[in-house]
């Protein structure tokens, strides 16, 4: 077993004589230090240094497929213990007549949202765009733009099973797009964006999970994408050209799926046509009351419905005639809305009651998807071989005790600045170092030893800012 390990296993420290010696060097270079402090008292700043919005990371996908590793899809693991996320890697679209094999992707990798690494690679079918994980974390259901197939992944072993996905001649429904699961997850809702050009505009399959079976075929003429769901069954699908007409304005259709798929209204978007927009993401509240919906091309709102009155509500109205919106997504608090900008490769945070400006990301390339999780905005760019990496307001890195965006001797001496000269510390978590629950000398040792003595890196979130893994203790960041 390494040193390191032997010393540090569990935070116990010192168990042995060679971690003995290990505590007096630590304990000499701390005095050392100490001492020094004590005659030149630190004088750098303390003020914390906002991380908010800005670009800290990204997620390396090249070489993660055969063909080219441009990402769609982001879904987030339920299960927030385990630390994962998952990319659909959909590479390019072939030109006609071209195989797949050779521009589009076919897997799906799973990633640590603490580390940025690839954990795992799933192989599906070319070009997966959604997907969604049960909420006990033992399955992944995906879909792919070129294959007439459910796929499903076992968590548990890495197995790929597939489940045929036709209308009710038998025949394949094509050009699948978008994923749920029902209420009480017996059942995978899979859309399809293909209109009636596959033969068939039963572009909403019910798919029995236990059976691996379509148990119901919902009829809609048009294109289907994303679409969410509540607690009660109620769902909102956003259709783009209804009735197959591509100068016909994008809907909003809800459904109450209690007892099957029952049409409760449907709502059309005033947008300009002349584009053929067409909706393309969705987000809804927590508690189901509220749901946005972007479009892409046509208009420059941000699309709000009333999902129990089933009606719309007045849009959030963007500034400039010319944006193109992709992704849309909440923060984890629901205090910010975030609206991608397709072809203006940018982000924009509003406020989403009232559709005001609260920040903006520049610098991307097609930003399609966009998840939070663990204080941090995952985005997905369709046009470079990465996942960016975002800190959310509130993020902090453990470790980086002065807010400087670094952790080095400045942090620890910053911590015994608080311990025994009244110091203040702008994140008191950060300042636990060791995620043991308080702030305390120990905190400073595991700096100076992770610096100087191979010790262990401070506890999550680092080296990419986040939030507390637990958050059980009192300690916080700012006022």
């Amino acid at each position: 077993m390494p040193l390191r390990d032997l010393c540090w296993r569990d935070r116990a420290i010192f168990g042995s004589s060679v971690c003995r010696r290990l505590r007096l060097s630590i304990a000499v270079a701390v005095w050392s230090i100490y001492s020094f402090f004590a005659v030149c008292p630190y004088t750098g700043t303390l003020g914390a240094q906002s991380s908010d919005w800005q670009l800290q990371a990204s997620i390396d996908l090249s070489g993660s497929d055969d063909a080219v590793s441009h990402p769609y899809g982001l879904t987030v693991h339920p299960q927030v213990s385990s630390r994962l996320s998952y990319v659909a890697i959909a590479g390019d679209v072939a030109p006609f007549g071209e195989p797949a094999a050779l521009y589009s992707g076919q897997t799906i990798a799973e990633y640590c949202v603490d580390t940025l690494e690839i954990t795992r690679s799933f192989s599906v079918g070319y070009f997966p765009t959604e997907m969604v994980v049960t909420s006990d974390g033992l399955f992944l259901y995906a879909v792919t733009s070129t294959e007439s197939t459910l796929f499903e992944v076992d968590l548990t072993s890495g197995g790929v099973s597939t489940i045929g996905l036709t209308d009710s001649t038998g025949s394949p429904i094509d050009f699948l797009a978008s994923l749920i699961l029902s209420p009480d997850e017996s059942q995978v809702w899979v859309t399809s964006n293909g209109g009636s050009f596959d033969g068939s505009s039963e572009n909403l399959l019910v798919v029995d999970r236990v059976t691996a079976s379509v148990v119901e075929r919902v009829t809609i003429a048009g294109g289907l994408g994303r679409l969410a769901g509540r607690d009660d069954g109620r769902v909102v699908v956003p259709v783009g050209f209804p009735g197959d007409d591509f100068t016909a304005p994008p809907q909003i259709r809800i459904y109450d799926t209690v007892g099957g798929f029952n049409l409760v209204n449907t709502l059309v978007l005033a947008v300009d046509t002349s584009d053929f927009p067409a909706p393309s993401d969705i987000v809804m509240l927590a508690d189901g009351s509220r749901a946005y919906v972007s479009v892409f091309g046509g208009s420059a709102e941000i699309f709000v419905v009333d999902v129990s009155n089933a009606t719309l509500l007045s849009p959030l109205t963007l500034e400039g005639p010319d944006f193109v919106q992709s992704t849309v997504d909440l923060t984890e608090d629901e205090s910010s809305l975030i609206v991608g900008d397709f072809f203006g490769g940018r982000l924009r945070v509003l406020d989403p009651q009232t559709g005001d400006l609260q920040a903006e990301v520049q610098g991307l390339e097609l930003p399609v998807s966009a998840i939070t999780s663990s204080g941090r905005l995952f985005v997905a760019e369709q046009g470079l071989e990465q996942v960016l990496v975002i800190s959310l307001p509130g993020a902090f890195l453990r470790g980086d005790v002065n807010s400087d965006g670094m952790v080095n001797v400045a942090d620890g001496v910053a911590i015994l600045s608080y311990l025994f000269t009244g110091g203040v510390l702008p994140c008191l978590d950060a300042a636990d170092t060791d995620d043991g629950g308080v702030v305390d000398l120990a905190d400073a040792i595991s700096i100076f030893s992770y610096l100087f003595q191979g010790g262990p890196p401070p506890g999550v979130p680092f080296p990419v800012p986040g939030t507390d893994l637990a958050d059980t203790d009192a300690l916080d960041c700012g006022p």
